[in-house]
């Protein structure tokens, strides 16, 4: 993993570790940083999720405030079925 404070391609690193990391593998995370401070923002099923992901985040950015904006989003079964036309 490549840690640089000012590295154009971190966002992208951390990104890609995201998607590429089989005990995480989300791809629908958007970083962003700004003014020294990195932005974390996409939904994921649970907090244990959403701290992993911030943490692995956070480690890209060692000498930035990370703010998890990631909204924990409950999948349930549905109420209904389904009715296709």
């Amino acid at each position: 993993m490549k840690h640089a404070e000012h590295d154009e391609y971190a966002e992208a690193s951390a990104q890609r570790e995201l998607a590429e990391d089989g005990g995480i593998a989300e791809q629908g995370m958007e970083i962003v940083r700004r003014d020294g401070c990195v932005v974390i923002r996409g939904e994921v099923e649970s907090e244990h999720r959403r701290d992993l992901i911030a943490q692995r985040v956070a480690a890209h950015f060692p000498h930035c405030e990370v703010r998890n904006d990631i909204v924990v989003v409950r999948v349930g079964r549905p109420m209904e079925a389904e009715e296709l036309a």
